[in-house]
């Protein structure tokens, strides 16, 4: 960032700062957001920007430690066939369910996995659903979209009884940190009301329906080459391509007193399982043309798309720089 020695204004940091937000480069931004000495200049979108980076930092951080692992995690599957994927879940007191998922693929499957779950308006197109019990997608909606991988979405899901219908209103935002740590960070959190300015409209759940506390992020870099899932892979990656680890952390706050070991096994074995095979069976059907609507939306969103193909080879030109060092 410079020579702070050299005292710069609060007003050019900010300005630098939203050059960098502009595009998506958060991390950098947040070190000329922190030297702001007069904090009461910062905008809205800055404190945003300075929450998001905080807390995409700590999970990178962790990611590249591999912190994780001493954390009361319980292993709950892995795969080995047609993607190479491992889960893991825990539960805290209050009932709260944190899901963490591992997966390698190939870079060229990194724009259909991305639009499978960008594309809200399509997952009915998709997703799983379940008799018994039942569990399965009620509707989901694009609400607001602010240009780059920054969007809010509206996701209702029928629960099984006795728990009532449940939704979560979340905004997701990209993340550059390919000059920080040769990755694309993605951070999904619940809105809580008054979160953004009142120009944008949040709608009040329905009659019956509960929302959610909902947090996640995807951390997406090149995989190392002595990843677990890599020595006991079946798969033959394509020989061209680099290999892509994938990790998304999400936890989930359902509000509910007391959930049922019968449904918390299913969630834990099945739902989960299911739901992340489903999304890679779309991203492949992506990846070999065989999803018209995804194909439309990656197209009608070039801006986006393009952005991630372009990242991803910056990401992989970053480590390979980083490896020769």
């Amino acid at each position: 960032m410079g020579d702070l020695s050299i005292r710069v204004s609060d007003d050019d940091l900010m300005k630098k700062a939203k050059e960098l937000v502009a595009v998506e480069r958060y991390l950098e931004a947040a070190r000329y957001l922190r030297e702001v000495q007069d904090v009461t200049k910062l905008t809205t979108q800055f404190r945003h920007a300075l929450l998001w980076a905080d807390e995409m930092e700590s999970r990178l951080k962790r990611e590249q430690e591999g912190a994780f692992v001493s954390h009361g995690w319980k292993k709950e599957g892995e795969a080995h066939v047609n993607y190479d994927f491992m889960t893991y879940h825990k539960i805290d007191s209050n009932n709260r369910l944190t899901v963490r998922i591992e997966l390698i693929l190939e870079s060229s499957m990194v724009v259909p996995l991305l639009a499978v779950l960008n594309e809200t308006n399509l997952y009915s197109e998709w997703m799983p659903s379940w008799k018994h019990p039942r569990v399965g997608l009620r509707q989901s909606k694009m609400l607001h979209e602010f240009g780059r991988g920054n969007q809010i979405v509206q996701v209702t899901v029928d629960m099984p009884f006795p728990i009532a219908t449940r939704e979560v209103v979340q905004h997701a935002v990209s993340i550059d940190a390919i000059e920080e740590a040769a990755a694309i960070l993605i951070r999904v959190k619940d809105l809580p009301p008054g979160y953004f300015d009142d120009d944008i409209s949040i709608p009040e759940p329905a009659k019956g329906v509960v929302r959610i506390d909902f947090d996640a992020g995807i951390v997406i870099r090149a995989c190392p080459n002595d990843h677990d899932l890599l020595k006991r892979s079946k798969r033959k990656y394509p020989e061209n391509e680099h290999k892509v680890l994938v990790t998304i952390e999400k936890s989930i706050d359902a509000h509910v007193n007391y959930v049922p070991l019968s449904i918390i096994n299913f969630f834990t074995r099945q739902v989960i399982k299911q739901m992340l095979v489903s999304l890679l069976d779309v991203a492949t059907d992506i990846q070999t043309g065989n999803r018209e609507k995804h194909a439309a939306a990656i197209q009608a969103k070039e801006e986006l798309y393009g952005w991630v193909t372009n990242r991803v080879e910056s990401m992989f030109a970053k480590f390979d720089s980083g490896s020769k060092d």
